[in-house]
Parts: C-alpha cells; structure tokens; sequence
C-alpha cells in the first residue's frame, strides 16, 4: 500500500475522531455534559460518527489498492465488512 496513503488515513482517523468528539460535546445538553453519564452511549456515538467518515476514506483506498496492479488488501471482504 501506497505510504502516502496510509499516512493520510491514519490523519483523518485521528481527525474524525477529534472533530466528532467536539460535536458531541458542543451540541449535547447541560445536563449531560458530566463525563460519568452515559458514557457508552458518547463512545457509541463518536465510534458511528468516525465510521461515517472512513466509509469516506474507502473509495480512494479501493482505487488505489487496484491500479496499476491489484493490492495485499481484499477489497472485496473490506466492503462487505463495512456494509
């Protein structure tokens, strides 16, 4: 796999991550904003939110995993796992 791209996947998983964690903080309650409440449902919530953006990061993976000769990853499995 291309280390460019790997790179860059790497960097916008840790910035999904970041970024849902702000949203999820910026639009919740008052009185939810204790860390101790509910903390499964924000974990489930950030991990929902940073799966909607890899989904992104998916196609430019596919593509370049089958050009100019077909990649290590099964894309095919990558895509059935993800849906």
């Amino acid at each position: 796999m291309d280390v460019f791209l790997l790179i860059l996947v790497i960097v916008i998983t840790g910035a999904a991550i970041v970024a849902n964690v702000r949203l999820l903080t910026y639009f919740q309650q008052p009185e939810d904003a204790k860390l101790g409440s509910s903390v499964a449902c924000k974990t489930i919530i950030v991990i929902s939110l940073t799966l909607a953006w890899l989904l992104n990061m998916l196609l430019p993976v596919d593509v370049r995993n089958s050009r100019p000769t077909p990649g290590v990853v099964n894309m095919a499995l990558v895509w059935e796992i993800a849906f």
